[in-house]
């Protein structure tokens, strides 16, 4: 059951690289993901949340089809995914509760994202994932 929704900066490898890990450990395919700019981004993120669709951001919202869904943004986002897919992670996923803690470094990484060399994800990694992602 596809129960959350992630909704990414898709011109961010660092972004990119986050999605791909989770698509790899989400094993109940609990998530569905989706670009900021696209028309599942404008539909999930209106009225007073219509904000965030210009952040460079991730943002996890729980229990998507289903009210009352939680938004998680930025590092939160992040650490909350990974609590919801339980397993090896779930350990240090407790700080999603720490809002000072992951949001820090979510900025500070964010700050110098540009400046880190990581390594896209390839782009048929998403084609062969293509049915976890909306428009």
């Amino acid at each position: 059951m596809r129960d959350h929704l992630i909704l990414f900066d898709d011109q961010c490898p660092i972004c990119r690289r986050a999605v791909a890990r989770i698509i790899e450990l989400d094993d109940r395919k609990i998530f569905l993901f989706s670009p900021l700019e696209g028309r599942t981004a404008k539909q999930a993120l209106k009225g007073k949340m219509a904000y965030m669709r210009k952040k460079n951001t991730v943002i996890l919202i729980e229990n998507a089809h289903k009210p009352p869904c939680l938004v998680w943004i930025r590092g939160r986002a992040i650490m909350r995914s990974f609590w919801l897919l339980d397993g090896k992670y779930k350990w240090f996923a407790w700080t999603c509760y720490v809002p000072l803690f992951t949001d820090l470094i979510y900025k500070l990484i964010a700050s110098i994202r540009k400046k880190i060399k990581v390594e896209d994800v390839p782009e048929r990694f998403f084609r062969a994932n293509q049915e976890r992602f909306l428009p």
